[in-house]
């Protein structure tokens, strides 16, 4: 009928019970929040390649953490009737253990016949009792039988301590019958042992979801049903978040928080404890205690009287893929075509950490720290650094922020890929401005620097690949110009008009200016060596201006000292030339050793 007429998941739910029963598989249907899924045996091999008969969810979306059992039929065992939780599914998991092992089954059912026979002898009913136990561990009859002689006979606290660990460890992969069993021994003891018995309850849950597929076929329920279980009031022995109503403080769980509990709390592993023994419930921690937290560590939290300890697990975040970049030449920090990463925290020389301030400036020897804060119950990334030096360009360097682009020959990905010229980012990834193929030769771009400047160097970045389409190449041909135009008071981004630009300075292919050409071309000419032709230089009114010829005399003298370029020689250098042209020339010659 499904496929003729048509149904949404309760008949497909059927459909897959009704099928799998016509071939003998084990298979019903079960609830789900505002939906229906159909629980089925099957055959799933585990780590070791045997094959473990359980059960899977068809149909499914919300997992074994939120599917209910059915109502009236399919209790195997009739385990987990009786549960008050309503999402009972897990128990199908647990009952299937139980009975793939027949023979334990057996025998463990032969050993509660025994108990049953002592009727007035109660040590001997114990006695049987234990031995069903032992035939078969994760039995549910069995456990719940032993919970009856121990109540009967008043068990002290150290018992039920350690029958409830026991319990926890038997039923590690069924952290719902566990849960169950738990709950059901502080309500037949009068909630007397609550403390030690929750914080056992509370610290196998947590070590339920952290099980492994080598550990159990299972596992994927497992960890839904625990998570399920600590997501509700009685889930927690204590709760915990970095930021949010209840930011930076530790709380104890819901149905902890009505008794006076005792209870202490680690921030170092337990290497050191701080106890609340006055009927506190919470405790706000302090700015440096939250910085100490780490997942290493997580938050260890004891209830004092029991011999458990339990942790509220802390993860750490991930920095992850930020395009980020520490410009020493402008004292700022940028991304990649601007877009900011919302969120990031920043310190400046170990200091407080605060919220990124995209506009700040960082003049002088500064070291600039930013991450990912923490949130929730994940810790803050780690952090990436930024160094900064004091220098005279802090004073004269043209901020980006103050310049744009006014126009351009053409640009590969368009304006935003043009802007890449003065965006102060050049870190990783695909900073910088690529052009189409132009029309011709040249490509050209015009930068608005604001006002009107004095400009005394510029610096040009050359991409690695140049083997790009867009990308110059250095070869005898090429030869980058700067020319420079008036503010002519146009409006932002109006095209300036190119007869108003007058060229000032030219770079060739060599790496030099014009000037390390026309001292080439006088070493030529008088058959002398590059830095001979230097000396010569000083002299030639009619080839080289008379800043050039200042700068030259200055270089010659320095070098006739005998001094290597340090940073006196490096400043002369700059004020002529490109350092790496010019140094490259000299060490050609053999006359000075580059640093």
């Amino acid at each position: 009928m499904a496929f003729e007429k048509g149904g949404v998941c309760g008949a497909l739910a059927k459909t897959f019970a009704n099928l799998n029963g016509m071939v003998g598989v084990p298979s019903f249907v079960v609830g789900q929040p505002g939906h229906a899924a159909t629980l089925t045996y099957e055959l799933r091999q585990d780590a070791s390649g045997k094959m473990v008969p359980t059960y899977r969810v068809q149909n499914d979306v919300s997992g074994f953490g939120r599917s209910r059992n059915a109502d009236v039929a399919h209790w195997m065992g009739d385990w987990g009737r009786t549960s008050t939780y309503d999402f009972r599914g897990g128990y199908a998991l647990y009952a299937q253990e139980a009975l793939a092992d027949a023979e334990a089954y057996r025998r463990s059912y032969e050993a509660r016949l025994v108990a049953a026979s002592f009727d007035g002898d109660a040590a001997a009913q114990e006695e049987a009792m234990n031995a069903a136990r032992a035939a078969q561990a994760i039995n549910y009859d069995a456990i719940c039988g032993q919970v009856d002689l121990m109540v009967k006979r008043g068990a002290v606290a150290e018992e039920w301590a350690a029958f409830a660990s026991g319990l926890a460890g038997d039923l590690k992969f069924h952290p719902l019958p566990m849960h169950d069993l738990i709950k059901e021994i502080n309500r037949r003891t009068e909630n007397k042992h609550l403390v030690a018995l929750d914080a056992i309850r509370m610290d196998a849950l947590q070590k339920a979801t952290q099980v492994t597929k080598e550990q159990t076929v299972n596992r994927d329920a497992c960890v839904s049903i625990a998570h399920a279980l600590m997501g509700r009031s009685d889930g927690a022995v204590a709760l915990f978040s970095y930021d949010g109503e209840h930011g930076g403080k530790i709380r104890l769980g819901e149905h902890l928080r009505g008794g006076g509990v005792a209870w202490k709390y680690s921030l170092d592993g337990g290497s050191s404890w701080t106890q609340l023994t006055a009927g506190e419930t919470e405790v706000q921690l302090t700015g440096d205690q939250l910085e100490s937290i780490t997942a290493e560590n997580d938050i260890k939290i004891q209830l004092i009287g029991a011999n458990v300890v339990n942790s509220i697990d802390i993860s750490k975040r991930e920095l992850g893929r930020i395009m980020i970049e520490g410009n020493d030449r402008a004292n700022r920090i940028y991304f990649q075509d601007g877009k900011v990463v919302e969120g990031l925290q920043m310190r400046v020389d170990g200091g407080t950490w605060e919220p990124f301030d995209i506009g700040r400036t960082y003049k002088g020897n500064l070291t600039v720290e930013v991450r990912r804060p923490a949130t929730g119950m994940s810790a803050a990334s780690e952090a990436v650094t930024f160094s900064f030096t004091a220098g005279e360009r802090d004073a004269s360097f043209v901020p980006y922020e103050e310049m744009a682009v006014n126009s351009y020959s053409s640009s590969r990905d368009g304006a935003a890929m043009a802007n890449r010229v003065i965006d102060g980012y050049y870190g990783p990834g695909n900073e910088f401005w690529i052009t189409k193929t132009e029309s011709s030769p040249d490509a050209w771009i015009v930068i608005d620097l604001g006002h009107e400047r004095e400009i005394s160097s510029l610096t040009y970045w050359r991409p690695k690949g140049i083997n790009t389409n867009g990308i110059p190449r250095w070869g005898k041909n090429m030869r980058a110009t700067v020319l420079a135009a008036p503010d002519m008071g146009l409006p932002t981004g109006e095209p300036v008009d190119a007869a108003q630009f007058t060229e000032v300075e030219g770079y060739s292919w060599r790496g030099g200016t014009d000037t390390i050409e026309r001292i080439d071309a006088l070493a030529s000419e008088s058959g002398c060596s590059f830095f001979q032709a230097c000396e010569l230089a000083c002299a030639e009114t009619g080839r080289f201006t008379a800043k050039a010829r200042r700068a030259l005399c200055d270089f010659v003298r320095i070098v006739r000292e005998g001094r290597r370029m340090d940073g006196e020689l490096q400043r002369v250098v700059e004020s002529i030339v490109d350092m790496t042209g010019l140094i490259q020339a000299l060490s050609a010659e053999g006359t000075v050793e580059a640093v």
